[in-house]
């Protein structure tokens, strides 16, 4: 449809205006006429002033291409929306609150008593703690691959735990988890695939668990001698999940696997557009929204059923900002992360642990290590 002919139908409709006909029907016959042709940007400017003289205005108006003036056709009759029930994830405007930060445990970095190892300078990748987990009952455990030990501390206090600590094999370590119901510490060994756990301060068993991980690395839960890898992010839109021990049995082959989406194992999905999504099941998704586009995601913990702790940054007229942000099917939490979490190490896999109302970090420069406390605080002014 030409821009001459689209100025035709206005003038007929104009005509039938001014001759006292009844105009409204036309009027929208032309709208939706000239809508479905896809008429140019003059043509759409035309009718929204032709929209306002039949509102009532005593003049014909100037429409600005693109702006969103609306009129009202009094006599016009509907028409019914032909808008579908959304199918996506619903969006979430996220709640921005202030963070609580507290340092439970500072340490300096070296190989005695109180020390936590860090190996740099060389001509390997540095190397440092790489695993920090919770087991939401007051207690934290680090694994300190240099000086091969498993440290456990006080989550209130920050005070050495030596009955919980012990002393690991020589390796590499990428993951750990703490049974949610007999205590026990399981700890990976990278450089010989073994699954260790650790009872009463020492290893008290190891079996072989060899497991392909890829990137991003899984995090590891544990319940009545059952250890599971689970990964909610990365190029597969499902989570992924694999057995290494079950009852206390290892698992032949382990290997992660796609599962369906579910409040224990949740997927998350992030697009190039800034979008971030959480799926909880098949017909729960949530898409939280930042004020910004999202550019960056890590850091991902599924702290309990149905709550996922995100490290996210996002983007604003040029600045950057760090949040953590806690995701529930009810409602998003966002503080600012006050913390640089770049460790003077390239081995952290797994340096951050959560439960359903906090996140701890281990974070560090040359001078030595810290966990640090997260907590959602009051609502933040911004």
């Amino acid at each position: 449809m030409t821009e001459r002919s689209g100025r035709d139908l206005l003038h007929r409709a104009l005509a039938e205006y001014s001759s006292g006909a009844d105009f409204a029907e036309p009027v929208v016959t032309v709208r939706r006429r000239i809508k479905r042709r896809q008429a140019r940007t003059r043509v759409a400017a035309a009718v929204g002033a032709l929209a306002i003289v039949t509102g009532g205005a005593a003049a014909l108006g100037t429409v600005t291409p693109g702006s969103h003036t609306t009129a009202t056709l009094p006599t016009a009759t509907p028409t019914k929306s032909r808008t579908a029930h959304p199918t996506g994830p619903r969006v979430l405007r996220v709640e921005f609150v202030k963070a609580q930060r507290r340092v439970v445990v500072s340490r300096p970095w070296g190989s005695g008593p109180g020390a936590w190892g860090l190996l740099t300078g060389g001509d390997e990748a540095d190397e440092g703690p790489s695993v920090l987990v919770t087991d939401g009952h007051g207690r934290l455990y680090l694994v300190d691959d240099l000086n091969n030990r498993l440290l456990a501390y006080s989550a209130a206090t920050g005070r050495p735990l030596p009955d919980a600590s012990a002393t690991l094999p020589n390796g590499f370590y990428y993951g750990a988890a703490v049974d949610a119901v007999t205590g026990d510490v399981y700890v990976l060994n990278g450089m010989t695939s073994t699954l260790l756990r650790v009872s009463g301060g020492r290893v008290t068993a190891a079996t072989p668990a060899h497991l392909d991980e890829g990137f991003p690395p899984p995090r590891y839960t544990a319940s009545a001698g059952t250890v599971e890898a689970l990964t909610i992010q990365g190029d597969a839109p499902q989570p992924r999940r694999a057995t290494l021990l079950s009852a206390g049995v290892p698992a032949k082959s382990p290997r992660l696997r796609p599962v369906r989406p579910s409040l224990s194992a949740p997927a998350l999905e992030f697009t190039d557009f800034g979008q971030l999504a959480i799926r909880f099941g098949p017909r729960s998704a949530v898409q939280p929204d930042f004020d910004a586009p999202v550019r960056e995601v890590g850091k991902a913990i599924v702290a309990a059923p149905g709550v996922v702790w995100l490290g996210v940054r996002t983007e604003s007229v040029g600045r950057w900002h760090a949040w953590l942000a806690r995701v529930t099917p009810d409602g998003v939490v966002a503080m600012p992360l006050l913390d640089s979490t770049t460790l003077p190490y390239e081995n952290q896999n797994a340096t951050a642990a959560a439960t359903a109302g906090k996140v701890f970090l281990l974070v560090g420069d040359a001078s030595g290590g810290r966990i640090v406390e997260y907590v959602p605080g009051k609502p933040l002014r911004r």
